[in-house]
């Protein structure tokens, strides 16, 4: 999801598991010799053979991915093969609409819940679909998978009040919805608001002016974003005043670098910054095209776009 390499796989993979997915038996000596020799392998489900459109071989694989999956096995080589069943389920899902992701969110919630070993997979969730590093992080898997585990988990569990706050947070700015709107002021004192914003395409640049990987970030998109297309506003959320002031990072000219005012973004936690530089790429009617991005996932979308 980060960069090219992951599209790769990710295409390379949906090709392959869809493909196990129709099921090719062995002959049961190859298979108890093999048992012997190899790890232990996910137990994919079988897509049943009337299912010939992409599409619905993925979804069916998507929604069904965890149908023969033991969650109270919690030896080490099973959770080892969980977890890597768990990254192909997400990848999977990447390749997926919204409406197969929330139901395959609200599957996984379901059977891990029931497992013994809830604990583990509730940790690999927020690792691989909350961490902001992951290269596989999916809002629109989570939120279903957090909300789905709310309804089941009893409130005065001591997990609740943190499952809750990660679905409040994720749930906010999601791909395809309308991004929220807020007030700026800019260097010369000019006010603005982001719906009002008139561009093609806008980059929302969420930042702190003593960041440095902010500061590497701006110095690639000064080398890569030459679209006229796109027009780019940089914002600093919260309220020190003086640190924005004292602290003019090399913006190209024509594009705006601004603060919100007593730090409204941040304060009002309109977005959800885990960390900065948080980067959105917004159509021209401000809807979400992509949420807290790479800069490289933003470029290559770009280049993909009319």
């Amino acid at each position: 999801m980060k960069n090219k390499m992951y599209m790769i796989i990710r295409q390379a993979l949906l090709t392959a598991i869809l493909a196990i997915g129709i099921g090719c038996s062995s002959s049961n000596a190859q298979q108890t010799t093999q048992q012997a020799e190899e790890p232990i392998k996910f137990p994919y489900p079988e897509i049943p053979t009337m299912l010939t459109d992409t599409e619905a071989r993925l979804a069916y694989m998507c929604e069904h991915f965890w149908d023969k999956f033991n969650f109270n096995d919690s030896t080490e080589a099973y959770r080892s093969m969980g977890e890597q069943g768990l990254a192909d389920f997400i990848n999977l899902n990447l390749q997926a609409d919204a409406s197969v992701n929330e139901r395959a969110g609200k599957t996984l919630a379901e059977h891990l819940w029931k497992g013994a070993d809830r604990n583990n997979y509730l940790e690999l969730t927020e690792h691989y679909l909350f961490n902001p590093e992951s290269p596989l992080r999916n809002d629109l898997l989570y939120a279903p998978l957090l909300k789905r585990l709310t309804e089941l988990m009893p409130q005065t569990d001591d997990r609740a009040s943190k499952l809750n706050y990660m679905l409040t947070n994720v749930q906010k700015n999601q791909v395809g919805s309308v991004a929220t709107d807020f007030t700026y002021i800019d260097r010369n004192g000019k006010t603005g608001t982001l719906h009002k914003l008139q561009a093609n395409y806008t980059l929302l640049y969420l930042y702190d002016p003593d960041c440095e990987n902010c500061q590497m970030t701006l110095m690639h998109m000064r080398a890569q974003l030459q679209d006229p297309r796109v027009k780019v506003l940089a914002v600093y959320p919260d309220d020190d005043l003086d640190l924005w002031k004292n602290n003019r990072l090399d913006f190209k000219e024509g594009w705006t670098d601004s603060y919100s005012p007593n730090g409204e973004i941040g304060h009002k936690q309109l977005y959800f910054i885990q960390a900065t530089p948080s980067l959105y790429l917004l159509d021209k009617d401000k809807r979400v095209i992509l949420k807290d991005a790479s800069l490289n996932d933003i470029m290559n979308m770009l280049r993909a776009l009319p």
